[in-house]
């Protein structure tokens, strides 16, 4: 695996996604299948999900980090996976409950998602994916607010889910240019590591 060097600064959001799309294509071409299993197996030690928990993870697209190994232990370990679906552009996502062996249809952003049908789960627990993250907490994601519009209604219905974002390590940033909507990650698990951000339960 790459070396880590020390994070990069971007002056815009625009800059950053540009620079760090990039680094994680290659990224997920070189070791993703690796940095994948490590995920797994880092979340796994860090993060000890209480019994009955809903763990909400994301169908990986445009070099992503896979989340489906780490769905996949989880689900072997008797916990309830879900899936996110977009049921339309400008709404916070819903979750439907996911299988690996389930067949997915497209969703209203044309990302395969469990059927609108199937069971609907409140996440404990949600995995983030991201083009970019800093140690405060702040994730740098596609654009378009879909995740931070969820996240922010889930908070507003006073759940206590836990927002952990998902992603290579290479990823980090020294410092993500936050707006005031952007919504705050609680973990952050890589390949290389897993930080805790908030004293959250």
């Amino acid at each position: 695996m790459t070396p880590i060097s020390a994070p990069p600064s971007f002056q815009t959001k625009t800059e950053a996604r540009r620079a760090l799309r990039a680094v994680r294509r290659r990224a997920s071409d070189s070791y993703g299948a690796a940095a994948a299993a490590a995920v797994r197996d880092r979340f796994m030690v860090a993060l000890s999900p209480p019994d009955g928990a809903v763990i909400a993870g994301y169908w990986p697209i445009g070099g992503e980090l896979d989340p489906r190994p780490l769905l996949t232990e989880l689900a072997a370990s008797g916990f309830s996976c879900a899936l996110p679906v977009a049921i339309a552009c400008d709404a916070p996502l819903t979750f439907r409950f996911w299988t690996a062996d389930m067949v997915l249809v497209p969703d209203a952003l044309g990302i395969p998602g469990p059927p609108t049908d199937g069971a609907r789960l409140e996440p404990d627990l949600f995995l983030l994916p991201l083009i970019g993250f800093d140690r405060l907490g702040h994730r740098l994601g596609q654009g378009a607010g879909s995740y931070d519009r969820t996240l922010a209604e889930l908070r507003r219905r006073s759940r206590s889910v836990l927002a952990i974002g998902i992603g290579f390590a290479v990823q980090e940033m020294a410092l993500v240019p936050a707006e005031i909507h952007d919504q705050s990650l609680d973990w952050i698990v890589t390949d290389r590591f897993a930080l805790r951000l908030s004293a959250q339960e």
